[in-house]
């Protein structure tokens, strides 16, 4: 199998895999074994909203009295009835129109009646869909600090842990402003992540701490700024609160099983293959991983990693995402095998600002071509015309998904 044929091996499976983590076939088949009674008012909110809100519609009919689905732009692609109401709002940076979006929420949350039922639908992105800083603060400021933090390397859960003490919707703030019980279906696009995880938790219990919080931004911002901003936090539910008891919240889907069928699909293909699951890394860290992968596997062998790299944007980055940074990485090392292809890709079918899925790569592809320029634009954080040129990048689209990033190295089979 030569380089060409084994990369499109691995784009074909990590397509199948995509479509077969369908959303809504999940969250219909949940809501048909855990929603009960005649009254429910719907909630959805993140990449995947409208996906999951179709498929409980599917079942739930006219017992879904009201919803609400907060998607990001440019919107649904499915048709929703219209007594379902559909907000935009804009990811990864929250806007005015997400402040609104939490508002309507926690409107709708609080208008729920005790004896009915609230049923919660949170995927990967809500955190930037839905955004209601505490009295007093800013949009800007909040902004700035969830930036900060982000520049500064820390995971995506010690993000959240900030997010939800800094927020009159996360940390289950949304399912406290309700009477009703709670029901809260979870797509987690977070590596080893918790119900609380994904979305900053907006409608389950918060385990975690201000003090936590607040040791995250020390860390990150200095003790300075983050003892000014001690005054806005607040604790979220406790699970050991009466609210919490009335919230029955449930993983349908995570990162572990997106990897888990790319593995299964590229061993129909021919090729055995294994997982592994890195919860925490930068994106050099990842490449120099996957070039070592690509000399150690045995031929006719691939290793599957889920996992969110952090990467570090230069001042001025160029058009990219974290997932071609780490496949134009790899494919500039010139220690990557000779019969090796990586696939880097993103669930949600838009990795960073990129306008790509990711992309996948092998030596050849950079035969004959400037390094001098593919480097310039590493170090720019500008991959996607990279990819573009060379031919390697993964076709971009919303996939009504938002899994994890899942890198993929692959070694061919003796001729």
């Amino acid at each position: 199998m030569n380089q060409a044929l084994l990369r499109s091996t691995l784009c074909r499976a990590h397509a199948r895999a995509i479509e077969s983590m369908r959303f809504d076939a999940r969250t219909a088949d949940f809501v048909r074994r855990s929603v009960q009674g005649d009254r429910i008012t719907l909630i959805a909110a993140g990449k995947g909203a409208t996906a999951m809100a179709d498929g409980a519609l599917q079942v739930l009919g006219d017992r879904a009295r009201a919803g609400l689905v907060v998607c990001p732009d440019p919107g649904p692609e499915r048709p929703l009835p219209a007594r379902i109401r559909v907000l935009h709002a804009p990811h990864p940076v929250p806007d005015l129109r997400s402040v609104l979006a939490a508002e309507a929420c926690l409107a709708l949350a609080a208008s729920t009646p005790a004896e009915d039922t609230l049923l919660v639908l949170i995927s990967g992105g809500a955190s930037s869909l839905l955004c209601a800083p505490p009295a007093g603060m800013a949009l800007a400021e909040k902004m700035d600090v969830v930036a900060a933090l982000l520049r500064s390397g820390a995971s995506i859960r010690e993000v959240n842990t900030v997010r939800r003490h800094l927020s009159r919707v996360k940390g289950g703030r949304l399912a406290q402003a309700s009477a009703a019980t709670v029901v809260c279906a979870i797509a987690s696009d977070v590596v080893q992540g918790e119900c609380h995880d994904v979305g900053s938790g907006p409608a389950c219990a918060d385990p975690t701490s201000i003090e936590q919080a607040h040791e995250v931004l020390v860390r990150a911002l200095g003790d300075g700024r983050a003892s000014r901003l001690l005054p806005w936090m607040t604790e979220g539910l406790s699970p050991e609160s009466a609210d919490s008891q009335r919230i029955r919240a449930q993983i349908l889907v995570d990162p572990q099983a997106l990897g888990a069928e790319v593995a299964s699909l590229v061993r129909e293909e021919g090729i055995a293959a294994t997982t592994e699951v890195v919860e925490h890394c930068t994106v050099e860290e990842l490449a120099r991983r996957l070039v070592e992968l690509s000399r150690t596997l045995e031929p006719g062998s691939a290793q599957v990693i889920t996992c969110e790299p952090v990467i570090r944007l230069v001042e001025g980055a160029g058009r990219g995402g974290r997932a071609g940074w780490v496949a134009l990485r790899v494919a500039l090392d010139p220690a990557l095998g000779e019969d090796a292809a990586v696939l880097c890709g993103a669930s949600d079918g838009t990795d960073g600002t990129s306008g790509s899925a990711g992309a996948c790569v092998s030596r050849d592809v950079i035969e004959g071509r400037d390094r001098e320029a593919l480097q310039r634009a590493l170090d720019a954080c500008s991959d996607a015309q990279a990819h573009a040129d060379l031919g390697t990048r993964i076709e971009g689209g919303a996939t009504g998904l938002n899994l994890c990033d899942v890198y993929v190295c692959a070694r061919a089979q003796p001729a």
